[in-house]
């Protein structure tokens, strides 16, 4: 039994497009690409800069997949930082375009976003093994799995 519905997600992605072009949004994204980390939050930068670099591998050929990944800042973030191989699974289609658009536009296989149930038999079966982290950036940011 889903939480939540692929109308509700869809609509979510929509909204954020409209928005994603407003001045301060532009404002940000200038600011953040020029002073980089220290644009983060307090929580952010430890996630990223503390927690993450101690617990996390430091190893080639690691297949990241996040849950709910749409629209994929997080996986483009663990590319550039760790240089795992992204994967993200979503059922929103609207969210599924964003997220592949954003692997294209940073150079990734827009082939390892994949729209889909994660708790589907089908999608279980089919990458059972398959990643060595699962996770979810979904407000709380909790792994689910490692290794």
């Amino acid at each position: 039994m889903r939480l939540t519905e692929e109308k509700f997600w869809d609509r979510v992605y929509e909204i954020k497009k409209n928005k994603d072009f407003s001045f301060f949004k532009k404002v940000k994204i200038f600011f953040k690409g020029w002073l980089g980390d220290k644009l983060l939050n307090y929580s952010e930068y430890l996630l990223w800069n503390k927690i993450y670099p101690q617990f996390l591998p430091h190893q080639e050929n690691i297949k990241i997949l996040e849950l709910g990944s749409a629209p994929g800042r997080n996986l483009i973030n663990f590319y550039k930082k760790f240089g795992y191989e992204p994967y993200g699974v979503d059922f929103s289609g609207v969210g599924i375009n964003k997220q592949r658009h954003l692997f294209k536009k940073n150079g990734l296989d827009p082939n390892n976003v994949i729209l889909s149930d994660f708790l589907e038999n089908n999608f279980q079966e089919k990458y059972k093994e398959f990643f060595d982290i699962v996770m979810s950036g979904g407000g709380h940011r909790a792994l689910y799995g490692i290794g």
